[in-house]
């Protein structure tokens, strides 16, 4: 997988403003990442390109939490990034403590343990 290519796909995928009519706002715990969905859509068929050649311990489909997935593709940031970009094309749910009704310091332990992962990739 060309790594430089998935991370410029991704940041140009970011949307600038939260309040924008173009914009899906995906909330990863603590995290929210505002996702242009116009430049999104038209980049779908390069991340999917992109992301058949994955090549982590997990493959996407089994549910890989950022960690995980971050130290696959280079960086944490990107890959909650990828999470959002993903989730706002429809290829996965995220899954964080709060899918599972946990809050407050237990759900902050969890995600810093690796509690946010990836369900139900289908890139397809």
């Amino acid at each position: 997988m060309d790594l430089q290519k998935l991370h410029d796909l991704l940041m140009g995928c970011l949307s600038e403003k939260e309040d924008s009519p173009d914009t899906t706002v995906v909330q990863i715990h603590n995290l929210k990442v505002a996702v242009n969905t116009p430049k999104a859509q038209a980049n779908k068929d390069s991340l999917k390109q992109l992301l058949a050649g994955y090549e982590g311990p997990h493959a996407l489909s089994e549910g890989p939490s950022y960690i995980e997935v971050g130290a696959v593709i280079g960086s944490q940031r990107t890959a909650f990034i990828l999470f959002a970009v993903g989730k706002a094309l429809g290829f996965w749910d995220v899954i964080t403590p709060a899918t599972l009704g946990i809050t407050g310091k237990d759900a902050n332990d969890l995600a810093g343990s690796g509690m946010i992962m990836l369900s139900g990739c289908n890139l397809a």
